[in-house]
């Protein structure tokens, strides 16, 4: 889409678009969107951290564009040291929005998605978690069901071994 005077910009993701009602990247209902939901999503950052990260941002910023600098590389070592990652991740998207070539934006924010790829827990240990409990059960059943079988068996041959 060409940049209008026309479009309006989405405050989640900074898509561009025409339609005033919903993002259509992200879902947005733009009646929705508030100032203060804005300001809420940094809530979790403690405020000397999101401030010192703003700084850091607005060097960022006025560093020139498409390089890595050492603004970038500052602002993304706060970010990843401060725990401030949502910060960034923000800006990043942001910045990608308005320069969708911007190649230090680009490496960057991969740089955030494997670093926080890197904190999540891995699924294929629950899925091995699983599979174990369920061997375990099996086994469980089973054993319980072949010494039903032996029961029964010694059951039914003593009936006939004993005197009548």
């Amino acid at each position: 889409m060409t940049r209008t005077e026309s479009a309006i910009v989405c405050p989640k993701c900074r898509n561009r678009q025409d339609d005033r009602i919903a993002c259509h990247r992200c879902g947005l209902v733009f009646a929705n969107w508030t100032p203060e939901r804005e300001r809420e999503q940094f809530a979790s950052i403690p405020p000397d951290i999101l401030q010192r990260a703003e700084r850091l941002w607005k060097e960022v910023e006025s560093a020139p564009s498409e390089r890595e600098t050492d603004a970038w590389k500052a602002f993304d070592a706060f970010c990843a040291t401060a725990h401030a990652d949502l910060y960034a991740a923000v800006k990043y998207r942001e910045r990608l929005a308005d320069y969708p070539e911007d190649e230090a934006a680009v490496a960057f924010q991969k740089r955030l998605l494997t670093r926080t790829a890197m904190m999540l827990p891995e699924s294929r240990n629950n899925n091995e978690k699983k599979t174990n409990w369920f061997a375990l059960g099996l086994t469980v059943l089973a054993l319980g069901a072949f010494l039903a079988m032996i029961a029964w068996y010694l059951s039914s041959n003593l009936t006939f071994m004993m005197p009548r």
